[in-house]
């Protein structure tokens, strides 16, 4: 009876108010039903929410229907940087993303559930991420196993000769394992008289390499020229991977939609309760 009212609500908000965006439906003043997406969304915005600072809409409740897994999150207060950017002043600008720089380092300092893993917030699904692809992937119990993934299960000493050098010299490395929002655009960066009052779209968050904030902060283009001077000087840099990066994206990106995970390589530690 719960997932028959639930589907009649969402669809009598589509009807009365139409999507906010797709995907996204107010059913009030103050909230918003988003999906389908993934559980590992609400499990990240809870955990980060309970464990920072960081402003993060309040999750009310999450539903599971024929059509997919819902949230019925908090409507935030605000408008995307990217509407208001232009209006800010330079002291301001300096001030946000000096604010956003704070956020991350609350981010970094989670501690890992294990020194070497790919996953989401607690561990209990599977992640998603446009960089990957639309195939959900993981968790994944070695960095390693990850990094195959993106080469599209191209074994080290193969893929030199189609990735160049510096892709191995990346996937050799050994990173942290640190939280990341994984899409810090400007569209997922709330504002209200220049302050940031949210931080939204934690689709794609979960445990990574720790190098992965700052490519992932470069992989949608943005013809905001001072935006990425001002994030690049807020962000610990990794101008290696990014190269890397780059070059993955240019040769195979979305690896994960032309060679979809296997599950024997989607193992990971045992996940926290």
């Amino acid at each position: 009876m719960a997932t028959l009212l639930f589907a009649l609500r969402l669809w009598l908000a589509r009807k009365i108010y139409g999507e906010l965006a797709p995907g996204l439906v107010k059913i009030g003043s103050r909230r918003i039903i988003k999906g389908p997406c993934q559980e590992s969304e609400a499990e990240a915005m809870e955990f980060v929410r309970n464990n920072t600072s960081i402003p993060v809409p309040a999750v009310f409740h999450t539903h599971r229907i024929e059509s997919g897994f819902y949230i019925e999150m908090e409507r935030v207060k605000g408008k995307n940087l990217e509407h208001v950017w232009n209006d800010l002043s330079v002291e301001q600008k300096h001030q946000l993303v000096n604010s956003l720089a704070g956020y991350v380092k609350e981010l970094r300092a989670l501690p890992a559930p294990a020194a070497d893993l790919v996953a989401s917030a607690k561990q209990h699904n599977k992640l998603r991420d446009a960089r990957v692809g639309s195939t959900p992937f993981g968790p994944y119990s070695t960095h390693s196993d990850f990094h195959s993934l993106l080469r599209g299960h191209i074994s080290l000493d193969k893929a030199s000769d189609t990735f160049g050098p510096n892709v191995i010299e990346c996937h050799v490395k050994k990173y942290q394992t640190l939280f990341t929002h994984a899409d810090l655009s400007m569209r997922n960066i709330m504002v209200d008289n220049g302050h940031i009052t949210a931080i939204i779209g934690w689709a794609f968050a979960g445990w990574y390499p720790e190098y992965w904030e700052f490519t992932k902060a470069h992989y949608r283009p943005c013809d905001i020229p001072d935006w990425y001077d001002l994030l690049e000087n807020a962000l610990a840099r990794y101008d290696d991977e990014l190269e890397a990066e780059r070059v993955l994206w240019s040769k195979l990106d979305q690896p994960g939609d032309q060679h979809p995970p296997s599950t024997a390589r989607s193992k990971a530690a045992k996940p926290q309760e």
